[in-house]
């Protein structure tokens, strides 16, 4: 929680890029300050904003961290296509 509390501190006074695979530090941040990165089957790389899901009834129940980790943020699940 410290952590996150300092990144977003920190993000309030310059452009602030941060990578991790904790799902507890996420669970503390909001769903536009956390972006997942994924690849296609081609090996490109692509990004989706959390806050450009609709996980509004996800959040009632799970953490933003327990959404990562289930894969429907994204990064944590095989890409098709």
């Amino acid at each position: 929680m410290i952590l996150a509390e300092l990144l977003q501190e920190a993000s309030d006074k310059t452009n602030l890029i941060a990578a991790t695979h904790s799902s507890e530090l996420i669970s503390y941040l909001n769903p536009d300050e956390v972006v997942a990165m994924d690849t296609n089957i081609d090996g490109l790389a692509f990004a989706t904003w959390a806050d450009s899901l609709d996980l509004r009834a996800w959040l009632e129940d799970y953490h933003l961290g327990e959404l990562w980790n289930m894969g429907r943020i994204g990064a944590r699940h095989e890409a098709v296509g």
